[in-house]
């Protein structure tokens, strides 16, 4: 009887591996899929089969979520969620609420940290193709000569195969966060500097202020997160160990959602004072500095596509072919007053749990992402592989790798 049990937990287990290897392949292969393609849309190459490949990654995604093990209330969330992004589908004609929903349910049970070493490599690989290409002059700008619309007359700024000065620091900054967490535990003092002075270099060739100011100031607090948690080490009472982890977790995560919920109000604040941008000494001084990205919500169209006056509760068809930079208020426009405002709360709620667990690290690097997404677009966009935070919200699964792995962080 004993023999048999055993032999049937074994079975069980040798069932569960393959299950999970299955899935992890799967999976890697929708991000490998995800990622190629956002390398070669940042490159600016001609692609005409994306919507193809964003049906075939959707599909894949599914394929996952049939060999993920799920419980009772978990399936009822997943039938509901996916039943509500394909109601916005079929309203707006735009699919990417859809995709975006199968692939962050597929991510239970990822090993966050490996998901985010596979794609920091993908993409840096890609990144340095791109860069090759344009400093040999194969394919790409190296530089760009041109009025750049910051009242500056015509400007010489480079961008170094990725179109535009300001995507050539935002996708190195993006790179930036998920080198940060994945490789947190690696990464010396010495290497934060080395990073900084990287950055403070891209700064002088593509002169994006604010993207190098967050990034900057991203590093730093990394920078004192590590300087807080090296000291430790030479710490031998536990009891103050814990005290210096818990003050200093509740610091970063009271400053974290403070900053969250900020970035989120000037967001719709933005929208709604876009309007008075031509006559308010003080919005009109505040808009200058953010290079006329409020102005742009109103007067950029005669419609007002991106001014409060523009949004509806579910989006409409078209509208995702609208452009402009300030991030939150594309996700509001896109998607709709009621989709935006259900992902705002989503990630709000994957703040908090990081803020529970005193993960400190990804606090910094969703905050940095969320103040960076007041000015850019970058990552409210039909490309998953730009969107490496949708890795973040496994935990919202809780599943046995993360609990595992952030307990032994501890």
């Amino acid at each position: 009887m004993l023999s048999h049990i055993m032999n049937t937990n074994v079975l069980c287990a040798n069932t569960n591996s393959r299950r999970l290897w299955i899935k992890d392949k799967l999976l890697l292969a929708v991000l490998m899929i995800e990622l190629v393609l956002m390398i070669v849309e940042k490159s600016d190459a001609p692609f005409s089969l994306e919507s193809y490949v964003f049906r075939l990654t959707f599909v894949m995604s599914l394929a996952v979520i049939a060999v993920t093990k799920y419980n009772k209330k978990e399936w009822i969330i997943i039938i509901a969620v996916l039943a509500g992004a394909f109601l916005c589908y079929r309203h707006t004609g735009n699919n990417d609420l859809l995709r975006y929903a199968a692939f962050t349910i597929a991510c239970k049970e990822i090993d966050l940290k490996k998901a985010l070493k596979f794609t920091f490599w993908v993409t840096f690989t890609g990144y340095l193709i791109i860069v090759i290409l344009a400093v040999t002059g194969i394919y790409g700008n190296f530089v760009l000569i041109e009025d750049f619309g910051r009242e500056s007359g015509v400007e010489t700024r480079y961008v170094i195969g990725f179109g535009h000065p300001n995507t050539l620091q935002g996708a190195w900054y993006g790179l930036l966060l998920v080198l940060l967490y994945a490789y947190y535990r690696e990464l010396k003092l010495w290497h934060m500097g080395i990073l900084g002075l990287m950055f403070a270099g891209l700064f002088i060739i593509t002169d994006s202020k604010t993207a190098t100011l967050l990034t900057l100031v991203t590093i730093m607090a990394v920078v004192v997160t590590k300087i807080i948690d090296d000291k430790l080490l030479f710490v031998n009472d536990y009891s103050e160990k814990e005290v210096i982890i818990k003050n200093y977790s509740i610091f970063v995560g009271i400053v974290g959602m403070i900053l969250y919920i900020f970035c989120i109000g000037f967001s719709v604040w933005a929208a709604i004072a876009s309007y008075y941008t031509k006559f308010h000494g003080f919005i009109k001084n505040l808009d200058n500095a953010l290079t006329n990205r409020i102005f742009y919500l109103y007067y950029n169209s005669s419609l007002h596509k991106g001014a409060v006056q523009s949004w509806t509760l579910f989006g409409e068809r078209g509208n995702d072919e609208y452009y402009f930079d300030m991030g939150w208020v594309r996700l509001i426009y896109w998607d709709g007053i009621i989709p935006g405002a259900l992902i705002i709360i989503l990630l709000g709620y994957v703040l908090y749990l990081y803020i529970k667990r005193r993960d400190n690290i990804a606090i910094i690097v969703l905050v940095s992402l969320s103040v960076y997404t007041i000015v850019e677009a970058t990552f409210v966009s039909a490309y998953i592989g730009r969107a490496f935070y949708i890795l973040f919200l496994s935990v919202l699964f809780e599943g046995k790798r993360i609990s595992v792995e952030l307990e032994d962080e501890k």
